[in-house]
């Protein structure tokens, strides 16, 4: 009898234990709504609700473009429950992130917000520093043979569309784009064995203008490096007008005078100005007969070595 007494007081404790866990439980599952709905009510007040968006900087881009985005990203809630637009908990992050991906031509984005109700939207687009085609350098002949040009920066970045301008507003750039990893360039060959006839060429054409966009057409410091020393050829009247780079990737400026420079990316491009403009100011100078449009090619690839070329 005592060992069934026991045993039934031990099954009434379990009992009582397990029905306080169950009120506390129960407890903090009400206290948890209430903390929850309160929080999402506040955050539901008007004060701090953002109702205004303000978009600066932008040229290229259609601000209705950019306050629809930013909606978009503004509109809903967090688990059903705190507004999106409450002005300290909106998508910061995430906005910053879509429009840089959809909007290539943006260089950099600053969101804040000015007061509780409005978000103010700052955007430094890319400037257009040169142009690339897809197609061998253009001639006057051979207008119908141009392919699709892009806009690139001052950093290499071909970040849009573009026309061909035949009156040389900006410096063009040939030859294959750099590619920031191989995956890219591996989609594009993939894509190109697998079509044949024309329609499907014309998709090829698209399926390439997406991926060229938001790539270098060299990495950045090296194409930086290399501006700087076209720029530098200025100083000697060797103004350049396109930089083409063949399958050997040798490095070649079209001159505006005439003639081809050929150099490598891996020369020390400040030694090679001196040594070039030592050997162009002997070449041309007051004494010789030679003119500058004469050229055919100056060759810079050697060390120690500058060599000319005139047309016969």
């Amino acid at each position: 009898m005592v060992v069934r007494r026991s045993a039934i007081k031990s099954k009434r404790s379990k009992e009582r234990r397990g029905h306080r866990l169950k009120t506390k439980i129960i407890f903090c599952f009400i206290i948890i709504i209430f903390v929850l709905g309160g929080i999402s009510w506040i955050t539901h007040n008007e004060r701090i609700l953002i109702n205004d968006i303000q978009i600066e900087g932008i040229e290229t881009i259609e601000v209705k473009e950019i306050i629809e985005l930013a909606e978009e990203h503004l509109s809903g809630k967090y688990f059903w429950l705190f507004p999106k637009k409450n002005t300290f908990i909106f998508p910061k992050e995430k906005l910053e992130i879509n429009l840089l991906d959809k909007y290539k031509q943006i260089k950099n984005i600053a969101i804040k917000r000015d007061g509780f109700n409005i978000l103010k939207v700052t955007i430094l687009e890319r400037e257009p520093f040169a142009l690339w085609c897809d197609s061998e350098m253009i001639v006057e002949e051979k207008k119908e043979e141009i392919g699709n040009c892009y806009f690139v920066d001052y950093e290499g970045y071909i970040y849009a569309t573009a026309p061909y301008f035949f009156d040389n507003i900006y410096f063009e750039l040939y030859g294959e784009p750099f590619f920031d990893n191989d995956e890219n360039l591996e989609k594009i060959e993939e894509k190109r064995e697998d079509l044949d006839n024309t329609e499907e060429e014309s998709s090829l054409g698209d399926f390439n203008k997406k991926e060229y966009i938001g790539r270098h057409f060299l990495p950045p410091e090296e194409f930086v490096r290399t501006m700087q020393f076209v720029s530098s050829l200025e100083k000697i009247e060797l103004s350049a007008h396109s930089l083409i780079i063949d399958s050997s990737d040798m490095y070649k400026l079209t001159l505006v005078g005439g003639g081809v420079l050929r150099f490598l990316p891996s020369l020390d491009y400040h030694r090679s100005i001196n040594d070039l403009t030592t050997a162009y100011k002997k070449k041309f100078s007051e004494d010789s007969d030679l003119l500058p449009e004469d050229l055919e090619y100056i060759d810079i690839r050697f060390e120690n070595k500058i060599l000319f070329k005139f047309k016969d």
